[in-house]
């Protein structure tokens, strides 16, 4: 009688949290509103794949609800389709490239240019939901993307991980939405950040001084590279009248402070 009370027990409990979980089985990937740069940049950023998912567990899933300490897996949690995880990353990070300024223009697979080229991949996006305390829930995961900006010839010429993700405990029920919304919108204002640096546009910058728009499509001239010089700070840009870059628009130059000297 007491095993038929405790299978009884535990079915029940099972019958609880795959119904509670049932309305997260499906979670949107959002953001929140983007932080500003201080300064907005300019020209036109070549991008290909920005969320290539790379990810080698379940690769159509983003986390799973579990039940017990032993962390069983009960329900799936998968991206609202459409758009899906990776088309709604895709978007959204091609809306932080445009909140530095640059102007975002997509290359199609295969079509080869000699200008760098910026591309993601998602290397996680994993989240749990934890049942042990029910009806409190605890939320974890996490978000990794790399950032690669790559030369024609496949050489990455700078990378950045963006990081995003964490804990919640919260006292209703398990609100994975939450927590992927926060966790995307971090990456999101790393991008930025990133994008926004001395540091990529300097290298972004020496990447395409030997490129020049002669009206009809970009081709390659002989001026030599500046070298990256990664001590001197720039305090500002002045545009350069004399070259343009693929987007057929002039140049910013920087502007460097022991040159005001």
């Amino acid at each position: 009688m007491k095993l038929g009370t405790s299978i009884k027990t535990v079915s029940g409990l099972c019958f609880i949290v795959l119904f509670l979980t049932g309305c997260q089985g499906v979670v949107p990937v959002k953001i929140k509103p983007l932080k500003q740069p201080e300064q907005k940049a300019e020209g036109t950023l070549l991008v290909g794949d920005l969320a290539r998912n790379v990810r080698k567990e379940a690769p159509n899933l983003i986390g799973y609800h579990t039940f017990t300490v032993l962390g069983l897996r009960t329900v799936p949690i998968r991206p609202a389709s459409p758009p899906g995880m990776q088309d709604a990353m895709t978007e959204h990070i091609k809306k932080a490239l445009r909140t530095t300024g640059y102007e975002v223009k997509v290359v199609p697979p295969g079509i080869k240019q000699n200008v760098p080229i910026l591309r993601g991949e998602i290397h996680k996006f994993w989240f749990s939901s934890y049942w042990w305390f029910w009806p409190v829930t605890m939320v974890g995961g996490d978000i990794k993307l790399q950032l690669i900006l790559e030369s024609p010839e496949g050489k990455r010429l700078w990378e950045k991980e963006c990081k995003g993700g964490g804990f919640m405990v919260l006292p209703s029920f398990a609100n994975v939405d939450f927590l992927v919304r926060d966790a995307a919108t971090k990456i999101c204002n790393q991008v930025v950040e990133s994008i926004s640096s001395d540091e990529f546009h300097q290298v972004w910058y020496t990447s395409i001084l030997p490129v020049k728009d002669y009206g009809s499509r970009v081709k390659d001239i002989d001026e030599p590279k500046e070298p990256i010089i990664p001590d001197r700070k720039i305090i500002g840009y002045h545009v350069d009248t004399s070259r343009k870059g693929p987007d057929g628009k002039f140049l910013r130059v920087p502007v460097y402070e022991d040159e005001k000297k």
